[in-house]
């Protein structure tokens, strides 16, 4: 081997720095670095320095400030910063070289204890797989257009099927510019596909049909609400769908007439059966149901006595396979018979644990079947791809391990196939690039809108998105948490400068920043290996103290700045803890339900309060006192008007208003409650003050909302999806 480089190292004569350049431009295309911001802004910067003749600006010291955004207050000696992410770097550099790079002739190698990297060739590469040989072949690159940037190829592999002796070719069905494509169905033929998207005038989601091979895609709804999960029937004539108008339900279409029905209410991902006379679909409370496809009685699975996701049918019509969740981080593929037999396993658990399959953003759902095998797309460490697992057919017991079918940029997800199409099977999927940014716009309360305009306060591919965002009273500063560094971290942005300061980046996660009032001290939950501990860093010094250990996830600081509302780990419960003597209140000891969120009103006398649950004389949305000696019962406290669902409770800055989402009109909406003043009883019911009814960008499902300055911040997504082929030879 020899090295080269502008870095005082041997330089092959017939490798240039443009063949580096090359080099690193495909590392950083790869799935290992894709999704990397940190990794891939410290890989490109240290090797440019490298061939420019500079590896003297490639030290510790220099690198933190410069590359890390650590300041000029910055020391090594106490901020590891720079070491961990060299150490994640060179992790994945060998993962790259042992895998997807194994056949390059050409590495790039970061010695321990320094930052210079060094380049080598090597004659040991695995040569390619030849046109006869098995295993994993690369197909020629696509360009990922609307996804990823120009000079980023999609380069799709495919692992060779026994019943396909080619690899496949891959084809781009429509292409996200300005909008999204995503839920596609393939006829049984393989020569229409349908899809959801939200290229029409409203910009709602409608779906639209496409002959393969054909013209332009042709809108077939027209609804102001959404229309998407797909299914076409077998014959062809028909598409099954689910649409979020008059309250949501499953609609077919009739292709030949183009007369829609509703067929059932509150209804989620429906399939036709085989034969095409019946539809399953996920009911209320997720439970699976079946019903006539012409309409009629819905009957529920009997042996579906819990939750399950996605229900397709077996090749027979006789049972259903759907996902279920026998725990928090765990997936399994349960069997249902509809004959009245009890659920059984297919297996799929071991193989989703074992191979670590699955995530809470993607979840190894059942797709489709393809033979014996089901198509599905699920999380591996930072990818998602599409994926194969085969079944006995007479038992449906999963018969060895899942096989990995593509990688490329993006998230590849819901699969679909054509088993018999034109003598060979088609699949189509998504390819899904979410762009994720942390938004802000003019707070309204006095009539509903839509589609505010948006100020991107952040974008960043690698923000957490059950963290939400907080502002300091003034609205100067942002708290937010973002894994741009290799694991969730906490953030704080200067909106006035632009300047971003890293409140805690530590190898382990942060979680759930909160903002004092002043913008002054940041509370958060850091999950090092020996537990989680709440921790409080100040803006002023750059100190980090330790509020307490175990004891549950900051909520809000209170409007003194001094205290702070906790939830605690044992059974929810809501605390005041004092940030600086760290003594602590229990508060609603009235209540025996879970707390799930809670908001301080702005005097810092009341808090109002979702507890859902169980009926046990408590209201399920409330506004307490937080003196307990003024209403020790839940007999006392004030309820709400509940809508179906509320979440991201946030006081407004006058008493006057309580600000919540409400997926009520069938959209994720921002919806206020008017409260009389001083006493904070309601008056009236709410009403909505901010519509979000465009398919994107779109609030995150579990996001909460920040308000100051008369500017509300929330979490937003937007979905760059376009639809895939792939045919099979």
């Amino acid at each position: 081997m020899k090295d080269l480089g502008a870095n005082g190292g041997l330089r092959d004569p017939e490798v240039s720095s443009g063949d580096v350049r090359a080099h690193v431009e495909k590392i950083l295309a790869s799935k290992e670095f894709l999704h990397t911001d940190s990794l891939r802004r410290f890989l490109s910067y240290s090797v440019e320095k490298a061939l420019d003749g500079d590896p003297g600006s490639l030290k510790e010291s220099l690198l933190g400030p410069q590359l890390f955004g650590r300041g000029g207050a910055f020391d090594p000696r106490i901020d590891p910063i720079v070491r961990v992410q060299a150490g994640k770097l060179r992790s994945r550099l060998q993962r790259y070289y042992d895998e997807e790079g194994r056949e390059d002739s050409l590495v790039i190698d970061f010695p321990k204890g320094g930052y210079v990297p060094v380049f080598r060739t090597r004659t040991d590469a695995v040569p390619p797989a030849g046109p006869q040989t098995g295993g994993r072949r690369w197909m020629p690159g696509l360009l990922a257009a609307g996804l990823v940037p120009l000079a980023l190829v999609l380069a799709l592999t495919w692992r060779k099927w026994p019943s396909a002796p080619a690899a496949p070719t891959f084809t781009q069905l429509t292409f996200a510019t300005a909008s999204t494509a995503a839920f596609p169905s393939i006829s049984r033929e393989g020569k229409l596909v349908v899809f959801a998207s939200d290229r029409g005038e409203r910009g709602s989601m409608n779906l639209f049909i496409q002959a393969v091979g054909g013209e332009g895609p042709v809108q077939l709804t027209h609804s102001l609400f959404k229309d998407r999960q797909t299914d076409i029937s077998p014959d062809g004539t028909r598409i099954v769908f689910q649409s979020d108008r008059d309250g949501g339900g499953v609609y077919v279409l009739s292709l030949l007439s183009r007369v829609e029905t509703r067929i059932v209410d509150q209804g989620y991902n429906p399939r036709f059966s085989p034969d095409g006379a019946r539809i399953a679909y996920q009911g209320p409370q997720d439970r699976l149901y079946t019903v006539a496809a012409m309409g009629g009685l819905p009957q529920p699975v009997a042996s579906a006595s819990s939750p399950a996701f996605l229900p397709i049918w077996t090749h027979d019509g006789k049972h259903l396979i759907a996902m279920v969740r026998p725990s928090e981080n765990e997936f399994d593929w349960m069997v249902f018979p509809l004959d009245g037999g009890p659920a059984y396993s297919t297996g799929a658990r071991e193989v989703f644990r074992r191979q670590q399959l699955g995530s809470a953003a993607h979840q190894p759902y059942p797709g489709d079947w393809l033979g014996n095998r089901i198509l599905f797309s699920a999380a591996q460490k930072e990818s998602t791809e599409l994926w194969e697992l085969a079944l006995t057919p007479d038992t449906f017991r999963v018969s060895g391990v899942a096989r990995q079918l593509t990688s490329g940029p993006g998230d590849h997800t819901y699969p679909r196939a054509a088993p018999e199409a034109s003598g060979h099977a088609r699949i189509v999927f998504v390819n899904e690039n979410i762009v994720t940014q942390i938004s802000s716009f003019a707070a309204n309360s006095t009539r509903a809108e839509d589609n505010p305009v948006l100020e991107h306060v952040t974008q960043d591919s690698s923000l957490i998105p059950d963290s939400s965002p907080q502002l300091s009273s003034d609205g100067t500063k942002l708290a937010y948490c973002s894994a741009r560094l290799g694991n969730p971290d906490v953030w704080l942005k200067d909106l006035r400068t632009g300047a971003e300061t890293p409140v805690a980046a530590n190898p382990w996660p942060e979680e759930n920043p909160r903002i004092s009032p002043n913008g002054s001290r940041v509370a958060y939950v850091s999950r090092p290996a020996s537990g989680p501990v709440i921790q409080i860093w100040d803006a002023r010094t750059g100190v980090t103290r330790k509020l307490c250990e175990a004891c549950g996830t900051p909520v809000e600081w209170m409007p003194d700045g001094k205290r702070i509302l906790v939830i605690a780990d044992s059974q929810r419960r809501l605390q005041v803890w004092n940030a600086s003597t760290r003594e602590h209140l229990n508060l609603l000891d009235g209540l025996k339900r879970p707390i799930q969120e809670a908001t301080v009103s702005p005097d810092g006398r009341s808090i109002a309060v979702t507890a859902p649950g169980a009926p046990d004389g408590c209201p399920a949305v409330f506004i307490a006192p937080l003196e307990a000696e003024s209403a020790p019962s839940c007999k006392d406290w004030v309820p709400l008007p509940e809508p179906a669902s509320i979440w991201g409770l946030r006081w407004a800055e006058g008493e006057n208003l309580l600000y919540f989402f409400s997926s009520q009109d069938g959209s994720r909406c921002i919806w206020a409650q008017r409260l009389a003043v001083p006493n904070h009883q309601p008056i009236g019911a709410p009403f909505a003050v901010q519509h979000f009814h465009r398919y994107q960008p779109s609030p995150w499902a579990s996001t909460g909302i920040a308000i100051a300055a008369g500017r509300f911040a929330v979490w937003f997504q937007d979905a760059q999806s376009s639809i895939w082929m792939a045919e099979l030879h």
